[in-house]
């Protein structure tokens, strides 16, 4: 008989030996420790483990599930809830487990008052960066078919929230043309190595990380005409046998777009990571940003997956 429960300290081990059995795909990062678990997951001071559910049998960890309430910035969005990770252990009833689960989570979800669970979407998930999926936590990977398909199976409707774009930094070299050496006359670029946390949500999630701000500012009186932030994706791109960071920001004053501003940020910032021995960039664009998309994809970004959102209105 299979039976399902809240998280126990006595299962790190079990869970970690479950992720390493998973099938090799890029969004999992491999090896799976009980150290690295800890550290990005079950060390985070909102981490509730009635909201991390297992299954096992006769001793034997066969899935788990993670649910977790709005935080932070978040907590104004009090009816929604986000599922934060879903395996599920081979040569099982997957189906009948993964579904069980999702129904443990639920209901873990509507005892706190949560009318909605969401995988991605306006609800972000506070665990897994730098474990799952890329630069940005807003979802399931198109490529991760099967958990995809689980959700479906349990009547979460599915749409394709966001695209992952990477660029190989090894034959990079940024744009030159009349405006950018217009702006590179007119602009510096100010670099802050792990700069202090904005707020404490960032702390939470990326405070961990190795970061890099990139501020541009007008040599003319120091206005800031724009500024990126990236991190290394560590552990996950060890995974990928190659050194990686993630944008994960990157924004220009509304009266500062279309100068070519953003283009010159981007590449000098991407410049400058490539000479600290960074190979590749990733970053995730929502897929309705089509100026976003134009402007990495004009610095030669390609398409390597995309981020699905998946929802369910909850019925008590």
């Amino acid at each position: 008989m299979i039976r399902y429960r809240p998280f126990l300290n006595t299962d790190p081990p079990a869970i970690a030996e479950l992720w390493r059995n998973q099938p090799p795909l890029r969004a999992y990062v491999q090896p799976m420790t009980a150290s690295l678990l800890e550290h990005k997951v079950l060390s985070k001071p909102y981490f509730d483990r009635f909201g991390l559910i297992v299954a096992e049998q006769e001793g034997r960890l066969l899935g788990f599930i993670q649910a977790c309430l709005p935080l932070g910035e978040q907590a104004q969005l009090r009816q929604q809830g986000a599922l934060a990770m879903l395996m599920v252990a081979h040569h099982t009833p997957a189906a009948e487990i993964s579904a069980e689960l999702l129904l443990q989570a639920e209901k873990y979800l509507l005892h706190n008052g949560v009318t909605q669970a969401a995988v991605g979407g306006e609800v972000v998930n506070p665990y897994y960066l730098g474990l799952y999926g890329g630069s940005a936590l807003t979802g399931v990977l198109a490529s991760d078919a099967l958990t995809v398909a689980r959700y479906e199976a349990a009547d979460y409707q599915a749409t394709i929230h966001s695209v992952v774009l990477q660029r190989d930094l090894r034959s990079f070299r940024p744009l030159i043309d009349r405006r950018q050496m217009q702006v590179r006359r007119a602009c510096q670029l100010e670099v802050a190595l792990d700069p202090p946390a904005d707020n404490w949500w960032t702390s939470c999630t990326l405070g961990a990380a190795e970061r890099t701000r990139y501020c541009l500012a007008s040599r003319r009186g120091g206005e800031q005409l724009g500024s990126a932030m990236l991190w290394e994706m560590t552990p996950l791109s060890a995974s990928w046998g190659v050194h990686a960071a993630g944008i994960s920001h990157l924004q220009v004053p509304d009266t500062q777009r279309r100068q070519g501003f953003a283009t010159f940020l981007l590449g000098e910032s991407l410049r400058q990571m490539a000479g600290q021995g960074i190979a590749m960039v990733e970053v995730t664009v929502d897929q309705k940003n089509a100026a976003a998309i134009g402007l990495f994809t004009k610095l030669g970004f390609h398409q390597v997956d995309a981020s699905l959102t998946l929802k369910k209105r909850l019925a008590p």
